[in-house]
């Protein structure tokens, strides 16, 4: 499988898998968060084509406060240009799931990203959705990008003990 883990916190983690930026929000979604972002996307996509974003948010991760709204919006307008596609994930259910997902797509429409986002209840969605708008993504075994996810948590957990 072979995801790579770049930075592992109590309130997120990111890393990649192929051409896949994957940030898994945790708890917090902090502006210490969206600079790592910022700065680890840029890398990423730097020297890359057909750059996607997979967001991950778990069911007890909180809801942002505006400014780092603000703040997330603006890195995906800086990085609108080199990502082919971008999924939200959000993994609860519920009213909650409810809320989060329109704040996340209230985060599209305010930046430059918003015909190419979506948001998901499952990484296995999203995978279906990057396949069937990106030949690139087709190349991919559907259940592989769901066990990147996993596999970089499964990492973060052993490097927390």
């Amino acid at each position: 499988m072979n995801a790579q883990l770049f930075v592992a916190t109590r309130d997120y983690l990111m890393g990649s898998w192929q051409s896949v930026f994957i940030l898994v929000w945790r708890d917090k979604t902090t502006f210490e968060g969206v600079t790592a972002l910022e700065q680890l996307l840029d890398g990423f996509a730097r020297d890359r084509s057909d750059v996607f974003l997979l967001t991950v948010v778990e069911e007890r991760a909180r809801i942002p406060s505006f400014p780092v709204r603000d703040a997330l919006a603006t890195v995906l307008d800086n990085e609108a240009s080199r990502l082919c596609l971008s999924a939200v994930v959000y993994e609860g259910t519920g009213f909650r799931a409810a809320a989060v997902r329109a704040v996340v797509s209230g985060l599209a429409l305010m930046s430059k990203i918003s015909a190419r986002h979506r948001v998901f209840s499952t990484v296995a969605d999203a995978t279906a959705w990057f396949q069937t708008h990106s030949a690139a993504a087709r190349r991919w075994a559907a259940p592989t990008l769901a066990r990147a996810v996993a596999e970089m948590r499964e990492s973060a957990a052993r490097g927390a003990r």
